[in-house]
């Protein structure tokens, strides 16, 4: 005849009772609830992972295509502003846009200093003419895709906010507009081209915003 041997414990109230099952009974009902315990366990680490996962890959696919268009905007306006400087005015004296055969860099420094450039056959000084000219170029190439620009131009140590030519801008690009909370300042891509003068330093500043 096999004897068990039976596991007590005091039950409450006042533990005045006894509980007694066979040790079998007892370390199956333990090890059931440590099984439980890990399953739980598993299923936590398992969402997590899986949370984690997700995280990783909106991260992945998200970045990249910001860093290009960021990237782009801000070659955009780097290649823009310096195709403007580098532009010559026509070299036949008949022609109506005929301006002394300078570059917009020469009629910007022009502009800066004396303006003794004269465009005679469209009657227009170096500061007039480089206004109306840059003006129209980009209309004609970013104003017909509805992207936002500004261009000024401004001599470094004069008073703040004094340009040599009205600012070219249009108002999705003005600051006023990008303060007022529709637009990021982020989304502005900046780009700047200091050009010496005779003393003195002009700045250019041509933006694109997105």
């Amino acid at each position: 005849m096999v004897i068990m041997q039976l596991r007590c414990i005091m039950t409450p109230p006042h533990y005045s009772r006894r509980w007694c099952v066979p040790p079998l009974t007892m370390d199956i009902k333990m090890k059931r609830k440590g099984q439980m315990e890990i399953m739980g366990l598993v299923v936590i680490i398992i969402l997590l992972a899986i949370g984690l996962l997700f995280t990783v890959s909106y991260i992945i696919n998200r970045k990249p295509s910001e860093a290009k268009k960021t990237y782009t905007e801000s070659q955009m306006a780097s290649n823009i502003l310096s195709a403007i400087l580098k532009t010559s005015t026509p070299q036949d004296k008949i022609d109506p846009l005929y301006c002394d055969r300078a570059d917009f860099t020469e009629l910007l420094q022009d502009c800066a200093t004396f303006e003794t450039i004269y465009c005679y056959n469209s009657g227009m000084g170096s500061c007039r003419y480089a206004e109306y000219y840059i003006s129209y170029m980009l209309n004609k190439t970013l104003g017909q895709y509805n992207k936002a620009y500004r261009f000024k131009a401004w001599v470094v140590g004069a008073p703040s906010g004094e340009t040599i030519i009205p600012t070219i801008i249009n108002e999705q690009c003005d600051d006023a507009f990008i303060g007022s909370g529709r637009r990021y300042e982020a989304g502005r891509k900046t780009k700047l081209s200091p050009i010496p003068l005779n003393p003195g330093t002009l700045m250019v500043q041509f933006d694109i915003c997105s």
